[in-house]
């Protein structure tokens, strides 16, 4: 799936997704031959956690 794909699916913006691959959250996000970054349902069920802990109050550290 791609950036766009996974932000429809989850409900955060792209801003957010890169923003959650800087800091570590994601790791290994595998990019295709144009450098498209490719996401995995395992990405998507961590995204999916992520968001559940965060809503929480949990902080991203």
């Amino acid at each position: 799936m791609l950036i766009s794909d996974i932000a429809k699916k989850t409900g955060l913006s792209i801003h957010t997704l890169r923003y959650y691959e800087q800091i570590g959250l994601l790791k290994n996000i595998h990019r295709n031959q144009a450098g498209r970054r490719v996401y995995t349902q395992l990405d998507l069920d961590w995204l999916e956690w992520i968001k559940r802990l965060k809503s929480t109050g949990m902080p991203l550290e």
